[in-house]
């Protein structure tokens, strides 16, 4: 089965990636992630989350880096907590982006890491 998995780091898709891939499946990464809020914290993830997929054999799609569209969906939630609703939208946000790849292209399943 081919697999869509939203990543977020490197450390998070190593192990996901191990298990899916033993069961048989494609992968493809998709590395989106506006919450990121230093380019430098983006561009460190995105390059673990490189490192991790030429290991393990499969690409990742990398779509444009966008906080401006995080801040705007989050820009009433300043005050909430860590783990509160900005983490809601925030991964509102990343599936909805993901599935809509999904739907676009040869890919069967989402999962999120």
């Amino acid at each position: 089965m081919k697999i869509l998995l939203h990543i977020c780091c490197g450390v998070c898709v190593a192990g996901a990636a191990e298990i899916l891939l033993a069961e048989g499946h494609g992968i493809t990464g998709y590395y989106l992630n506006p919450n990121i809020s230093t380019r430098e914290e983006y561009d460190k993830r995105l390059q673990a989350s490189l490192a991790v997929a030429e290991i393990r054999n499969f690409s990742i799609i990398v779509p444009a880096y966008n906080p401006e569209s995080w801040m705007e969906n989050t820009i009433d939630l300043t005050e909430e907590p860590e783990g509160g609703k900005r983490c809601e939208v925030c991964f509102r946000m990343r599936l909805q982006s993901t599935y809509e790849y999904l739907k676009e292209h040869d890919l069967t399943h989402l999962r999120q890491r």
